[in-house]
């Protein structure tokens, strides 16, 4: 009776591997930051934090000296605004080196309701290559954000 227990232990734990390994993203560097920036916008767009957020490196800093809590407190505060609105982006080019990326984006967020432009920036985005574990057991590399020009925001904004 154990040897069965056991057996199927090994099979349940052979068949997650299998499909941890069947699961990677192998989609293209290219790829992968476009979806990036899209998991980022769709976060945003339902104001969901934690989606938004986890696009954004622990080691996140820009020239304004905010860090990876600053932008996290005011994202969070940003979101909990009443109005309701749309992320519009477009990413215009993307320049991939080895583990390191620089994208520029359009940024639009628009009052749904008066169709007005909310938040409007010409970004320059910073991403690299961390190191990551797929399914917890298959080891893999996520793009994130490690800083973004032109954001107009400062550690004033909201603390």
């Amino acid at each position: 009776m154990r040897a069965i227990i056991w057996i199927m232990v090994a099979i349940i734990a052979l068949g997650y591997v299998i499909f941890a390994y069947l699961t990677v993203d192998r989609r293209d560097d290219q790829a992968k930051i476009k979806a990036l920036f899209s998991q980022a916008a769709a976060a945003i767009q339902k104001r969901d934090l934690d989606g938004a957020i986890s696009c954004v490196s622990k080691n996140y800093k820009d020239p304004a000296g905010m860090k990876y809590d600053n932008l996290r407190a005011i994202t969070a505060q940003a979101l909990r605004t009443e109005q309701d609105y749309k992320v519009e982006y477009v990413q215009e080019k993307t320049i991939i080196a080895d583990n390191a990326a620089t994208a520029s984006i359009k940024l639009n967020i628009i009052d749904n309701k008066g169709g007005g432009i909310i938040y409007k920036r010409d970004l320059t985005v910073y991403l690299a290559k961390e190191k990551g574990w797929h399914g917890l057991i298959i080891p893999t590399h996520y793009w994130r954000v490690t800083n973004i020009d032109g954001l107009g925001l400062n550690l004033q904004d909201g603390l």
